[in-house]
């Protein structure tokens, strides 16, 4: 004779926000009869269902009973299941000189946090300043709430007054020239005066801490690219010595020919010829008979 009604406990596959379903089962203390909709396991021990969506507030009570047919109550209450995207706006407030702006994306529930962005500590809002204009289309930022569903929000900003000045050199066309042989990355940054982003390039790849500034890189400031011309540096190694004075000659003399960002290195006297006056002030250069070419 069984007049004992059986004990259950409910356990989760999780109880963490989530876009998934979720997996509830009630193991009791003693075999139970099969209940609609549930799972018996094999030892009877164990009922198991799958949730796609949360229960009422006050949870959905399951009725349980053992080989006896001794009756409890059990109850499962899932709240956790969120298979709804967030949604977020944006706003944006241009700095008094407009160089910057502070774009806000502000969600309707907390996010996750977004490589490049601030997520405040309520994770409702995320913040980041441009100082630079987006593309036409603008900038698609992936946003995600705490359960893993995403969203798009777009960024688009056109109010920045983008700036560009370099001290010391020149500007010429898309050349940028009177940049001495041996200067150094970090003394030619230094001469950079911009809001915008900038890369230096070499061969097609970006380099950040080159030992010296060489002819042939490539300063990139937001979509305007200047090829860098060092001065007396005809072979893109920074330097002005012998094996440009032999370059020179040859250019001089019709056995090969400077082109372009090269030709600019070898007219050191700004004549806009390549010659005997260009060789002789590279030569005093590597002497040391002079400070600048």
């Amino acid at each position: 004779m069984d007049n004992t009604q059986p004990t259950a406990q409910v356990t989760y596959s999780t109880t963490a926000p989530t876009n998934q379903n979720v997996i509830a089962t009630i193991t009791a203390n003693e075999a139970l009869q099969e209940v609609s909709g549930w799972t018996l396991s094999q030892d009877k021990l164990k009922l198991t269902k799958t949730y796609t969506d949360n229960t009422s507030t006050n949870g959905e009570n399951i009725t349980i009973k053992d080989i006896a047919r001794n009756v409890a109550t059990v109850n499962v209450k899932i709240t956790n299941i969120d298979k709804i995207a967030p949604t977020g706006t944006v706003t944006y407030k241009l700095s008094e000189n407009q160089e910057s702006c502070i774009v806000t994306i502000t969600a309707n529930e907390a996010l996750q946090e977004v490589s490049g962005w601030t997520l405040s500590q309520d994770k409702l809002k995320l913040t980041k300043i441009y100082t630079d204009n987006t593309s036409a289309n603008g900038e698609n930022i992936t946003i995600k709430d705490i359960a893993g569903n995403a969203a798009t929000v777009n960024v688009k900003i056109t109010g920045i007054k983008n700036t560009f000045k370099i001290d010391t050199y020149e500007i010429e066309d898309n050349y940028i020239t009177k940049i001495q042989p041996g200067t150094t990355y970090e003394s030619f940054i230094k001469n950079i005066e911009t809001n915008m982003k900038y890369t230096i390039k070499e061969d097609g790849k970006v380099v950040e801490k080159p030992t010296k500034m060489k002819t042939g890189q490539e300063l990139t400031v937001g979509n305007q690219t200047y090829k860098l011309v060092v001065t007396g540096d005809t072979n893109g190694d920074g330097n002005a010595d012998i094996k440009d004075i032999l370059l020179i000659n040859k250019h001089r003399l019709n056995k090969s020919k400077l082109l372009d960002e090269y030709f600019l290195a070898g007219d050191v006297n700004k004549d806009e010829k390549v010659d005997i006056k260009d060789i002789l002030k590279v030569n005093k250069f590597r002497l040391g008979k002079t400070e600048e070419l």
